[in-house]
């Protein structure tokens, strides 16, 4: 039970760093237009991020404010950046920080490199929620699947009070019990990896 009590809790505090993390990946197209519109205007990137920390909801908010933070405190930028990709591992907000650090190293127009990954990120945004909704029936069956096996067993003993009884209490009945769970874990983790699709 010990066990069990800290693994859920590690699934649960694990679920919503994910949420944030994705939440902010979906501010990322807001992100590049703030910086993008206020180094049009002519200030310099830490203030652009000071804007953002500003203008921003949550999390992408508390994120800016941080890398904001720590330039104050005189760590360059290219650090304060690394450690906002640590704290939120993704591949759009690598290539966002990439962007940064490269034209800040080399110059550039920084306008329109953050104007054109503004667009992109909103379509790589669209194009997700678009595959959610197309294959939101298959990953329904994923969890259809698993809740079958619960619901059979459970319409036999209601046909047939004592089945379940019957099953627990003989070393047949455990056997085909346990490989009727794998058989359902196997079908539904399948069903899940097909549906998965990274972009």
């Amino acid at each position: 039970a010990a066990a069990g009590s800290v693994r859920g809790a590690w699934a649960w505090l694990e679920s919503k760093r994910s949420r944030r993390r994705l939440a902010f990946v979906a501010q990322l197209p807001e992100v590049a237009r703030i910086l993008s519109n206020a180094s049009s205007a002519g200030l310099s990137v830490r203030t652009a991020i000071e804007m953002a920390a500003e203008e921003l909801d949550e999390p992408a908010a508390s994120e800016m404010a941080i890398v904001a933070e720590q330039l104050l405190l005189g760590e360059a930028l290219e650090d304060a950046l690394a450690d906002l990709e640590r704290r939120m591992p993704a591949r759009d907000v690598g290539v966002l920080i990439s962007t940064l650090v490269i034209q800040q190293r080399s110059g550039g127009d920084l306008v329109r490199a953050l104007q054109d990954m503004a667009m992109t990120l909103e379509a790589r945004r669209d194009l997700n929620r678009e595959l959610r909704t197309v294959m939101s029936g298959s990953v329904f069956t994923g969890y259809l699947v698993g809740a079958m096996g619960v619901g059979a067993v459970l319409l036999l003993n209601l046909m047939n009070p004592g089945v379940i009884e019957e099953l627990t209490s003989s070393k047949i009945g455990r056997v085909v019990l346990l490989v009727s769970g794998i058989l359902y874990a196997v079908g539904y983790s399948m069903v899940k990896r097909v549906t998965r699709i990274d972009l």
